[in-house]
């Protein structure tokens, strides 16, 4: 047996791909805000006044539970509702723990000499922390106002809790101490006259687990606000030289972030009001030169917006059902403002594919708020008119329900692209399912979606869309070995294995990159100044498809992008190997991919017109007559989308008299469901008049008929010379790569 080459089918079909980077640019975009704020004068002629909510509030020495029409001389500092019973915390001369009966009108109080600074009710249990002697305490008392237990925790200098909270079973203390604090059980931080700020994290033993102590080189600094949300601990501390400092700590007391918000900045009064929401962005309230503002915070204020240019005081601010609500004092009045906002990052046409599970995914827009979630739905009622059935552009409506109860809605440009789950000259097997957009005829007859093809051999179909018809031909098999089910989806990406494609993503300025999430997942990226790079490379054939979620910076901010990438991975074509020897020609074929497609027979007459014959990958007696005048076998092969590739195994002229006679026969073998070899054999050249035989343009005429010594040294001279130009050829691009 003589082999005469080792052929890539992949070059043979001139099909060169040199891997360079595929790239696609996202840019940062403007930010369209939307906002509405209500003013109302709530209290006048107020000297000064200490709010904790809309109807409860301290002035002019009493203190206003409007809900229960309750007013009792002193200062309310906490409150809590429970069942039937309203527990309430405040400082007249001395500090008084009172459970008032709403249902009767009981009351049962305790009266404390020592400071008492802040109560939670947890478990059953009214925790209640403050100092005693200048020691830190906590008291945890039943509901009926019974003492369970109490603890002090202190030393020689000055030590007090000035709020408790809870993370699951954890007892959290928020605490001020002096700098140095002898025999304590606290850690000295700065100067023995410092008043330092601290957070203990304890279990219901008392026992203390986890300890954070703040100091930022002044001689007073203490809490100016604490949210805890999301197993996380975010806090304000103020120094007596009017700068604010932000801090955020896990469960663990274990910081994550610290920053300097007043730098460059004239801030007074500030307050978090929302540490965490779908941006992870920290929003806060704040005066400056006497205007009242919120906004976001990233290194300076960014997205600030002005709420009053008047304001004395900011006494209280909360987020209730999505809105903000503010008590400020403004020339002796208590003003509650209610501001409600939202904001459109970007609104994108939303294409959609047929069989895309993302054709209800609201990805193509981003709007959120300050203040809320915002989780918009695909508003199946007013969408009625869209259906995947249809193509063509629509206008989609999706919306999100609001915590006030309320709906924002927004409008958005919806493409439906038509689609058609076949490919021209495709094989497909008996009982293949169509699906389709718009309308469709199978041999001139019109179907509907989900029509089986059953005619077993070549089939007409039309494809019509907005009045225009698009005919294909298809191929149906009793059996065929593989499926071309994918071939028709279309991918924003088209590349060859181990290709890379790389997605841009412009920066409106330059930020340090803490993260990139894609699918849920941290993904590798470079960066370059504000453009940032990221990487898919193909490691399968078939389709992937990638959700580039949002960028996250050190500073904790977040740069949302919500797209889709879908990269189409193509088919390694098939590798031959080809023998000859004596009357036969032998394809050895390495597909791992399943590429082939079928062998065509194309028969050139006298008249000049060729006849194309479809083997159906099955083996076959190729048969000659006296119109003929050349005979090609063809493998045909895909690559995974809709392209066909063809490619010449064997080419041969002859003529001849007889009406028809056997030529030729192709033998075709598989092995674990691929084609891994085929035969071109038994030879009939009597009354055959031949003038040339090729394989791959290597002429073998002469054996044909029986002058096969010389033709095999012939051959065997050919193949030397090719194998040699190609090495030398493939040496010079190395050299040059």
């Amino acid at each position: 047996m003589k082999k005469i080459g080792f052929i890539s089918f992949i070059l043979l079909c001139c099909y060169f791909t040199f891997i360079t980077p595929a790239q696609a640019d996202k840019t940062s975009q403007e930010v369209e805000f939307y906002e509405e704020v209500e003013r109302e004068v709530m209290l006048e002629n107020i000297d000064n006044v200490d709010i904790l909510d809309s109807d409860i509030y301290t002035t002019n020495g009493e203190f206003y539970y409007l809900r229960y029409n309750i007013k009792k001389k002193g200062k309310l500092i906490s409150y809590w509702e429970r069942e039937d019973d309203l527990y309430l915390l405040y400082f007249d001369n001395n500090y008084y723990l009172e459970q008032l009966d709403l249902k009767n009108g009981d009351v049962k109080v305790i009266k404390f000499d020592n400071k008492i600074a802040d109560m939670k009710i947890k478990d059953d249990y009214i925790y209640l922390v403050g100092s005693l002697n200048d020691d830190a305490i906590i008291y945890r008392y039943n509901m009926d106002l019974t003492l369970y237990n109490m603890y002090t925790f202190g030393g020689e200098q000055y030590e007090e809790f000035c709020k408790v909270y809870f993370i699951d079973d954890a007892i959290y203390l928020f605490g001020l101490k002096n700098g140095i604090s002898h025999h304590s059980p606290f850690l000295n931080v700065g100067n023995s006259l410092d008043i330092k700020s601290f957070i203990i994290k304890i279990d219901k033993d008392y026992t203390i687990k986890n300890s954070f102590y703040i100091n930022e080189h002044t001689e007073l600094e203490k809490f100016k606000n604490i949210i805890i949300e999301n197993q996380e601990i975010y806090f304000i501390i103020e120094s007596n030289h009017c700068n604010y400092y932000h801090y955020t700590l896990d469960k663990n007391l274990q910081i994550k972030e610290r920053f300097s918000i007043s730098v460059n900045q004239d801030i007074s009064h500030i307050f978090l009001v929302n540490s965490y929401n779908i941006k992870n962005e920290k929003i806060y309230v704040y005066i400056a030169n006497h205007s009242l503002y919120y906004g976001v915070f990233t290194n300076q204020f960014v997205h600030t917006f002005k709420i009053s240019d008047e304001v004395d005081n900011l006494n209280y601010s909360f987020i209730r059902n999505g809105i903000l609500e503010l008590f400020c004092t403004e020339k002796q009045k208590v003003i509650q403002y209610k501001v409600s906002m939202y904001y459109i990052s970007y609104i994108n046409e939303k294409i959609v594919y047929y069989k895309d599970s993302t054709y209800l995914d609201t990805n193509h827009f981003f709007a959120s708020s300050y203040f809320e979630p915002l989780v918009f739905n695909y508003d199946y009622e007013k969408n009625s008119q869209i259906t995947l059935n249809k193509s063509g552009m629509f206008e989609a409506f999706y919306y999100a329900k609001k915590a006030d109860g309320s709906y924002l809605r927004i409008v958005t440009p919806y493409l439906i692209q038509p689609y058609l789950n076949i490919i021209n000259e495709g094989m497909y097997q008996k009982g293949y399912q169509l699906e389709f957009s718009d309308n469709l005829y199978l041999n001139d007859k019109k179907v509907y979606n989900g029509e089986i093809l059953n005619l077993i051999g070549e089939n007409k179909i039309t494809h019509e869309v907005n009045h225009m018809k698009k005919d294909y031909i298809i191929y149906v098999e009793e059996k065929y070995y593989k499926q071309m089910d994918l071939n028709w989806i279309k991918s924003h990406i088209v590349q060859n294995l181990n290709d890379r494609y790389v997605y841009n993503i412009l920066l409106s300025y330059d930020k340090e990159v803490k993260q990139v999430i894609v699918n849920d997942e941290i993904w590798p990226f470079n960066k370059v100044g504000k453009m940032i790079m990221l990487e898919f490379y193909s490691h399968k054939v078939g389709i992937e498809k990638y959700n580039i979620d949002y960028i996250e910076f050190m500073d904790g901010s977040i740069y949302t992008i919500q797209e889709q990438v879908c990269i189409k991975t193509k088919k390694s074509l098939p590798i031959i190997d080809i023998y000859y020897q004596e009357d036969f020609i032998q394809y050895n074929i390495v597909d791992d991919d399943q590429s082939i497609n079928d062998i065509l027979i194309k028969y050139y007459l006298n008249d000049k017109t060729v006849i194309v014959d479809r083997l159906h990958l099955e083996n076959s007696k190729i048969k000659i007559n006296s119109n003929v005048t050349k005979i090609e076998v063809v493998l045909q092969c895909e690559n995974g989308t809709t392209d066909l590739y063809e490619q010449i195994l064997f080419e041969i002229e002859a003529a001849t008299k007889s009406k028809e006679k056997s030529f030729f026969n192709i033998d075709i073998q598989y092995s674990d469901n691929k084609i891994n070899e085929i035969l071109i054999k038994d030879f009939n050249v009597k009354n055959i008049d031949l003038l040339s035989a090729k394989i791959q343009d290597v002429i073998f005429t002469d054996a044909l008929v029986d002058n096969r010594n010389k033709v095999v040294i012939y051959i065997s001279f050919i193949l030397t010379s090719i194998i040699v130009i190609v090495s030398t050829i493939i040496l010079v691009i190395k050299k040059k790569s």
